[in-house]
């Protein structure tokens, strides 16, 4: 459990480092695990569902300069980045200003999200589109091939694929 500033935070787990701009905006739902190196620059609302995941370096950054040389100096703008729940968010993963991202959907490595993503698909690229929604072969296979049904029996200290037990 994490306080932090009068806000309970239950299950989350984070591996440090885990770097932060402001650390006022940032609302994370029950239950989500976030790999080395997440950073927030949360100039702005941060909003995340319950039981996401982050891989490692993922950034978050609900800010930005003008494009413009004339306007670039003159200051920055700001805005809400939201995540919904059972999401998962891969390695490398940056979201810029304004994005939503529905639930349950799944930003592949190394994309960068520069407009929203509905709910139930998987994305990535750079820039991130959907390449496709989520559907019943994924309750089926966990990773190219590899059934659920087929795992051996895990015995002794052999990993879990529920990292919150």
């Amino acid at each position: 459990m994490i306080y932090y500033k009068s806000c309970m935070i239950v299950n989350v787990w984070i591996v440090p480092p885990m770097k932060l701009a402001v650390g006022k905006y940032i609302s994370i739902g029950d239950g989500c695990y976030f790999n080395a190196g997440t950073t927030f620059i949360d100039d702005w609302k941060i909003e995340i569902g319950s039981d996401c995941l982050f891989g490692p370096n993922v950034t978050l950054c609900t800010t930005g300069h003008p494009v413009s040389p004339a306007h670039r100096l003159e200051g920055m703008y700001s805005f809400p980045i939201k995540i919904g729940n059972k999401c998962w968010i891969g390695a490398n993963v940056i979201i810029l200003p304004g994005v939503t991202i529905g639930d349950n959907s799944v930003i592949g490595a190394g994309s960068v999200v520069t407009k929203d993503i509905p709910a139930n698909v998987v994305a990535f690229g750079n820039p991130c589109h959907v390449y496709r929604e989520i559907n019943e072969q994924d309750e089926e296979y966990y990773f190219k091939g590899h059934r659920f049904a087929d795992q051996p029996e895990r015995t002794g200290d052999a990993p879990k694929l529920d990292f919150m037990e």
